[in-house]
């Protein structure tokens, strides 16, 4: 009761000294939350710039009508805001990639995360995803990289009230991502002190125990969502041995297996906490159709439709990985679980690595 009299509070403040840090939405507007999914390079995606789009008011894929490489898409929109609050000391800001757009380079050692977020004294948004090498604040305006397009990318945006920053925090600082621009107040140091260790680039204290945290955040509206987050030195998988396990579910994960590194086989081992990777997809009632080799996105759903669970991902089920930071952003929701559950067309069976590919595992 306390909380929501704050959150009021909060929001008449917001309206009258806040700088409106919202997700956007495909018209602009503002939104509690979004999931947007890039297209691969195909015949009809127009060279890989059209996305797919579903929110909270929303039930089904909506296609956007402008392209990802457009300032005033969904997209677009809510990235142009950091143009905005790069200005203002005031603002608390962080981009990262492990890609970093600035140095041509990736940074191995750190998450394998991309994101960014920014906040003023009382809302603001975080939004985490696929694509390397974005965005780049050094450019004069909002741009989507060429290296982009290639391939499917996942996006997911959620408003908070800053107070959700105590968990971001400690979110990132569990996953140590590579910071490519930032800007934090002292008060959000004072306030946010592992939000403040996260930016600094602090390594995580040794008496963090098993390396994980799993944590409940409340976007703006109330919706929950469960923040999955591994240091390196867990040296585990993270949908197999942390995201099942804490959620006693068996997931279909979508991932990165294109990659240089010892792709990991479908885990069987657990009868109540399998994981299946995807192989192919077939997105908005099968109009666009794409192997596995041509999504960069991550993702993962729960295999159980009691369960309804959706996460948009920062890690590929690959060995190397196992020593990279990083996490999930989980929701659980009907209509969203609906969408993704009938995007996936065949999947890697039990036993068979690279072999068994079927619509349906046993």
């Amino acid at each position: 009761m306390l909380f929501k009299i704050f959150l009021i509070q909060l929001l008449i403040l917001h309206l009258c000294f806040g700088l409106d840090l919202f997700c956007r939405n495909l018209k602009g507007k503002k939104v509690d939350w979004f999931v947007a999914y890039k297209l691969p390079d195909l015949p009809s995606t127009n060279k890989g710039t059209q996305f797919l789009y579903t929110d909270s008011k929303s039930s089904k894929w909506i296609l956007s009508d402008l392209a990802i490489t457009d300032p005033k898409s969904a997209i677009g929109k809510t990235f142009s805001q950091f143009w905005e609050v790069k200005k203002n000391s005031k603002i608390f800001y962080a981009i990262y990639n492990d890609d970093n757009p600035s140095l041509n380079k990736t940074d191995s050692y750190r998450a394998h995360m991309k994101g960014a977020m920014a906040f003023d004294d009382f809302t603001g948004f975080w939004i985490s995803h696929s694509v390397p090498k974005f965005i780049d604040l050094n450019k004069r305006h909002y741009t989507y990289p060429d290296s982009g397009l290639k391939y499917g990318q996942t996006f997911f945006c959620g408003t908070f009230s800053v107070t959700a920053l105590m968990e971001i925090g400690k979110h990132l600082e569990y996953a140590q991502p590579s910071i490519s621009h930032s800007n934090i107040p002292k008060s959000f140091s004072i306030l946010f002190p592992a939000l403040f260790r996260a930016i600094q680039k602090k390594r995580l204290s040794e008496k963090s125990g098993d390396f994980t945290v799993s944590q409940i955040v409340e976007t703006l509206a109330g919706i929950k969502l469960k923040l999955f987050s591994k240091n390196k030195k867990f040296d585990k998988d993270l949908y197999s041995n942390f995201l099942g396990k804490e959620l006693k579910a068996s997931f279909f994960v979508q991932s990165w297996l294109n990659g240089g590194g010892t792709d990991l086989a479908s885990f069987c081992d657990v009868r109540n906490e399998k994981v299946y990777n995807l192989r192919s997809m077939k997105l908005d009632n099968g109009k666009y159709s794409f192997t596995s080799s041509k999504d960069h996105s991550k993702w993962a759903i729960s295999v159980e439709a009691n369960k309804k669970v959706v996460c948009i991902a920062d890690i590929n089920r690959q060995k190397s990985q196992h020593l990279r930071g990083g996490g999930a952003i989980c929701i659980e929701n009907l209509n969203l679980w609906n969408l993704f559950q009938s995007s996936i067309d065949t999947i890697e069976c039990c036993g068979n690595f690279g072999k068994k590919i079927a619509k349906k595992c046993d």
